[in-house]
């Protein structure tokens, strides 16, 4: 993977340590919902990628649907079940130079209930995919990321309310995981909408907000920031005879941090909007299935703005 140090630094050379860490990094902070991005990189012509073997058909949407029964209110209450769910992390951006670079991260992920709200999360399945610009990263380093990640192993803890108390990696991994581990729990963490702690009316809002970290084992990578989550129930929707409360999301958030390459330091900033619908079952006191689309702006240095479109989806794997 070769640096465009134009973005960075003219007159510091990469070494070829930092170039290989760089690709896990990069991965892992280009699937964030505010990150950093290949469109700060240039790379050798791409391979051919074959194409996804988990099929995430899109039910997860971002938009509300019209057949709601608004009559009544509804209390929104997790409740110990497991899940078995497939997850579609994609990003589109503008490069530097205008072209698009596409990144998909399709994983299929259990949660096994272990006493009370807490669960043991595994990704049995996992498959990374990166198309266009000039080139994209070696078809081998995505396939080997993917590998690792089926053998990570997250215990997860709930309150009542949706709101994570614990995400705690339980599993032992390289420290080059780090950043894309830590990029998967925030992304995770906007699948995992907070409720009101009593019951809700249509169209009765309410807010929160939800910080995020990065920092990369050596230090060289360091993001700070929050989103800002507003929150309103607009109804159920029956499907196969089970009832699904819908909530619809409008979220924004901004980011800072820096990147360090050698002796040089380069600041980091991002800002940006999204919008969500969650569909929560009620009897099965888990979120079933949604969507998510942000929009965001992120800059490295005096570099130019890079624009990015990051949607989530999650539904039942069957």
């Amino acid at each position: 993977m070769k640096v465009n140090t134009a973005a960075m630094n003219d007159n510091e050379p990469v070494t070829r340590q930092a170039n290989r860490l760089w690709p896990l990094y990069a991965v892992g902070l280009a699937l964030m919902a505010f990150g950093f991005y290949f469109a700060f990189f240039e790379s050798a012509p791409p391979k051919p990628t074959a194409s996804a073997k988990i099929a995430v058909v899109g039910t997860g949407t971002d938009s509300v649907p019209k057949d709601l029964d608004r009559s009544a209110s509804v209390m929104l209450a997790v409740k110990p079940m497991s899940r078995k769910s497939k997850v579609l992390l994609q990003q589109s951006q503008s490069s530097k130079d205008n072209k698009t670079v596409e990144t998909e991260l399709r994983v299929v992920m259990q949660d096994t209930p272990a006493g009370g709200l807490s669960f043991e999360r595994s990704y049995p399945d996992v498959e990374i995919q990166i198309r266009g610009g000039e080139g994209s990263l070696d078809g081998d380093i995505p396939a080997h990321v993917a590998d690792l990640l089926m053998t990570v192993r997250h215990h997860v803890e709930l309150d009542p309310n949706g709101q994570i108390k614990a995400y705690e990696l339980t599993s032992s991994q390289s420290g080059q995981l780090g950043p894309l581990l830590a990029m998967m729990k925030d992304a995770m963490q906007m699948l995992s909408p907070q409720f009101p702690r009593e019951a809700v009316n249509v169209d009765e809002p309410w807010s929160y907000r939800a910080p995020y970290e990065l920092r990369s084992e050596d230090g060289s990578v360091t993001v700070q920031g929050d989103y800002q989550v507003s929150s309103t129930f607009r109804g159920v929707q029956v499907v196969d005879g089970r009832r699904l409360a819908v909530v619809e999301q409008n979220l924004s958030g901004n980011g800072k941090g820096k990147f360090k390459n050698g002796d040089a330091t380069e600041s980091f900033s991002n800002t940006g909007v999204g919008h969500a619908v969650f569909f929560f079952d009620m009897e099965a006191g888990q979120v079933v299935r949604s969507g998510v689309v942000f929009e965001q702006v992120s800059s490295l240095g005096k570099a130019p703005g890079v624009q990015s479109t990051t949607r989530l989806s999650l539904e039942p794997a069957l």
